[in-house]
């Protein structure tokens, strides 16, 4: 089957939706691609986006400047609407195609035979009929292999009610559940292997034309809502209706189970009596779940396959369905299966048609074809093919119009995990935010709070213009919009930590054509640093060695208190408050919630590392003052250095263009750095990461190949060592770091703020 939902307004939501203007993703593939069911059409196309992107040049005097500059890049973009609105939307697509001859159009589901010559004739295109099953099959494998939160189990009163699974090329056999106007059940093998193993005729439309029948409602959305406030009790039979609250032990079945759909309107003594259409709605919604889950199960234990993936416009992220379903599976499965959904249910079919022959991802560098060739070769870890990275600043936007968007940005890299990781039980975040009210209410209120302040540095740093005050104001109602969703349904993007909030509202300033806000502050703050850095190298030298060790160690924390991206700090640093020698020095006072510089300072005295790799956080005094000091005294001992940095600014964090450029400045000054830089013994490298958190099954490939056969890792940092990976586990010797900014953050690990982490731990 095809569509299988979709409301009356659709296709004006699509008109609004739809953006960018279309064109070839590369080499042979579609201009775009098409899905038409029995009900609803849902169309993938690729779009050129501008964007702001800074590069670093540097100067005659200072370290460098900033120059932003625009650039574009491509998107897959997803929409639907009703094949009612066909005509209406394909004139807008028309609209937004390059203008000449020779373009090809990707169409399959049913409405691919139907529509062909509407297509042909209004598009201008050739048309290529693309198999219904195999578009389905592929873009299912698609999702669950480049989207990390794609697929979920689903539990109405769970605590949160969904939880995502994470698969990769492990996903294999699967049954694939296709509910759109009719039902397909579709065995999975491989990326290219799958049978249809059986159907039937009770699906999406079965549920639409029925509603309508039965109620006043007539667009599916407008059934939806009154099943979601309607009782199925009062209209369906249930086993204690039939036998009181005396049922028979030897039926072994519970006195709330469903004995008939709709029972009770075929047993009311009154014939006048009016059955609220709401419980109507429910009943239906039931019946018709109910029945595709008994279909489901059968099959996928005749068959000896253990997942059930649900999807199709059905679905719709309904609740009320997914628990259906979900019961039905766990009833008639008996623990043998698991049923599990999409979020993005409904564009299996278009995705699918429009990668057949479509280039995914861009060719790769012979240094990073290296790369990924070693690490296959070694065959311990998997290879992250991102190809596409979600964009959900428009995701808001489209569930406030009750739609699904699925918005992809190209980018054609490739991910492997850190190399020296112990992967098993691996989860970046250190706090649930889905499962942990109280830190969720705490968070979210705080970037609600914040965004003001991160609107005006975006206008300011915009030029102050007009229009840039306007993009700045849009990034602020959006990511509020983000923030409003998540507050009440957490699990709606995936996991929840305070990273992915983070990643979000980055992604949102890079919408609206905010490059690097912070760009301005980090150059100033690396001037002023870079002029201190000589007078604290000939200091720390004139120490002993026991001395000196803490004393570096002091240095990063201190340095890890100018970090505008922490409230607590950037207002003392607003008000010229923080200064390094004072920070440093007020730390012999300060508390210690981890205190590890004994154990680190015995370590340091036996023989030397071989390779360490040091993940960095901020511009300024923390990576001058902070870092470097630590990493040339590492260098001084013969060990080999590579420096991790974003490869994308976000806060004040450096990017790796800034480092390298601040590595030869810092080499200037001193004879030990320089050397390193000229012999490799210093390596400054982009990590892949575009966050201020750290995900360490997400790095470049040549950074990990770089960090082979390393004995330390360090990680610095709030939010790459405390939100995120302060549980990480390591086969080598490992050290986070951090300065907790953050009063409540302080309070969860038993301290202040202020309080100091310096966790060294040997395996």
């Amino acid at each position: 089957g095809g569509g299988g939902g979709g409301g009356g307004e659709a296709g004006d939501d699509f008109i609004t939706l739809l953006q960018g203007d279309i064109c070839h993703s590369g080499g042979s593939g579609p201009l775009l691609a098409v899905d038409i069911g029995g009900t609803l059409a849902k169309i993938a196309y690729y779009a050129v986006h501008q964007h702001s992107k800074t590069s670093y040049v540097t100067r005659e005097e200072g370290v460098y400047t900033g120059k932003e500059e625009q650039q574009e890049s491509g998107r897959l973009h997803l929409a639907v609407f009703e094949n009612s609105r066909l005509e209406v939307c394909i004139d807008l697509i028309k609209q937004k195609m390059p203008v000449g001859d020779g373009h090809t159009l990707h169409a399959t589901g049913g409405g691919a035979h139907k529509y062909s010559e509407l297509l042909r004739s209004k598009l201008g295109v050739r048309l290529k009929k693309v198999d219904e099953i195999r578009s389905i099959i592929h873009g299912t494998n698609f999702l669950l292999k480049k989207i990390p939160n794609e697929a979920f189990s689903f539990e109405r009163h769970g605590h949160p009610q969904r939880r995502y699974r994470h698969f990769g090329n492990g996903v294999y056999p699967y049954l694939l559940v296709s509910v759109g106007s009719g039902v397909s059940l579709i065995k999975v093998e491989g990326d290219d292997s799958f049978s249809r193993i059986d159907g039937t005729a009770m699906g999406g439309g079965t549920f639409w034309g029925l509603g309508s029948m039965l109620t006043g409602a007539r667009t599916f959305d407008d059934i939806l809502r009154l099943a979601n406030s309607g009782d199925s009790k009062n209209v369906d039979m249930l086993v204690r209706d039939i036998y009181g609250d005396d049922v028979p032990e030897s039926l072994q079945l519970s006195g709330d189970l469903l004995a008939s759909s709709f029972g009770k309107t075929a047993r009311s003594v009154d014939a006048a009596r009016a059955f609220s259409e709401a419980d109507i709605a429910k009943s239906l919604l039931h019946l018709i779940s109910n029945s595709i889950a008994q279909v489901a199960c059968l099959n996928a234990r005749i068959h000896g396959l253990k997942r059930i993936f649900f999807g199709g416009f059905f679905i719709r992220g309904q609740p009320a369905t997914m628990a259906t379903i979900t019961f039905a599976c766990n009833y008639w499965g008996q623990g043998e299966v698991e049923a599990l959904f999409l979020r993005h249910e409904g564009y299996l079919g278009a995705i699918g048609a429009f990668i057949t022959d479509s280039p995914l991802s861009r060719q790769h560098s012979q240094q990073e074809e290296d790369a990924l060739a070693k690490a296959e070769e070694k065959d311990e870890r998997t290879l992250r093919d991102a190809g596409w990275k979600e964009n959900f600043t428009h995701t808001a936007r489209g569930l406030g119009k009750g739609l699904q968007v699925l918005e992809l940005d190209r980018s054609g890299d490739q991910f492997l995990p850190f190399p020296h990781l112990d992967a098993e039980d691996y989860f970046p975040d250190c706090v649930d935010l889905c499962k942990d009210d109280a830190a969720r209410d705490y968070w979210i209120s705080c970037f609600r709070d914040g965004v003001g302040k991160v609107e005006q540095l975006a206008a300011s740093c915009g030029g102050g213009s007009a229009a840039a005050a306007q993009r700045a104001a849009a990034f602020s109602r959006t990511f509020l919009d983000h923030l409003d969703i998540l507050h009440k349904d957490p699990s709606s993007y995936g996991d929840l930590g305070v990273r992915a909030i983070l990643e979000i509202r980055e992604q949102c300033l890079r919408e609206f054509r905010f490059a690097d806000v912070y760009v301005e502050i980090k150059k100033k703050e690396n001037e002023v640093a870079l002029r201190s850095l000589p007078a604290l190298l000939e200091e720390l030298d004139a120490m002993d060695e026991a001395v000196r060790h803490r004393a570096l160690v002091q240095g990063i924390l201190a340095g890890n208190c100018f970090d505008w991206g922490a409230k607590l700090a950037a207002d003392k640093l607003e008000q010229g408050k923080i200064v390094f020698r004072e920070e440093r020095d007020r730390l012999a006072q300060k508390r210690w919630i981890v205190d590890d510089v004994p154990k680190w300072s015995d370590r340091m005295s036996g023989p030397p590392h071989a390779k360490a790799v040091i993940f960095v956080d901020n511009c300024g005094a923390d990576i001058v003052l902070g870092i470097m000091p630590f990493v040339r005294e590492l260098l001084r001992r013969g060990t080999k250095v590579v420096l991790g940095a974003n490869s994308i600014p976000v806060l004040n964090d450096i990017t790796h263009k800034e480092l390298e450029l601040l590595c030869r400045h810092v080499g200037r000054l001193d004879s030990i750095v320089a050397a390193a830089l000229d012999s490799g013994q210093l390596l400054p490298m982009e990590t892949g990461s575009a966050s201020p958190c750290l995900d360490l099954r997400w790095l470049d490939p040549v950074f990990c190949a770089a960090c082979e056969g390393c004995d330390l890792v360090v990680i610095e940092g709030m939010g790459r060592a405390i939100h995120t990976n302060l549980d990480a586990k390591f086969t080598c010797e490992s050290i986070k770091v951090a300065m907790i900014k953050n009063e409540w953050l302080a309070r969860r690990l038993g301290g202040s703020a202020f309080d100091c982490v310096f966790q060294f731990h040997q395996p």
